[in-house]
């Protein structure tokens, strides 16, 4: 049986910032360097499940129901869940619905991993790291 997805907000959507770091050899990037994983974040938080909620269950005619059965159950009430929000620059919330915070995410996640994998790589090579932001 074939079956369409009816709208935009029936399929799952992941929204992942990762960052990468290169430190390139002898201070040219045309002649390679090394490539580091800095920080990969999922944008979005816990919430708090409003109501119970059950899978979609097609029937052999294409027509589809939502069957109450413990099997079938995606998120109980009051329950918290990962819940995917959309990238905003600086605020955390518009019109009470969340938002992902850009800006306090650089501050509180970004920077800390990349200062701490600037200090690692000064370690590894006895070399100064300098960071160039843009």
């Amino acid at each position: 049986v074939y079956h369409r997805i009816q709208h935009k907000n029936n399929t799952d959507k992941l929204l992942v910032v990762c960052v990468v770091g290169f430190a390139p050899t002898n201070n040219d990037m045309r002649s390679g360097g090394i490539g580091y994983k800095i920080l990969m974040t999922r944008c979005g938080g816990m919430v708090k499940a409003q109501k119970d909620s059950y899978k979609r269950v097609y029937n052999d005619d294409g027509t589809y129901s939502y069957p109450r059965i413990a099997e079938n159950m995606l998120r109980k009430k009051g329950e918290h869940y990962f819940e995917n929000w959309e990238i905003c620059g600086s605020r955390s919330e518009k019109g009470g619905e969340k938002k992902f915070n850009l800006s306090e995410w650089v501050r509180e996640e970004y920077t800390p991993a990349l200062h701490a994998l600037a200090q690692q790589i000064e370690e590894e090579t006895g070399k100064r790291v300098v960071i160039r932001d843009g």
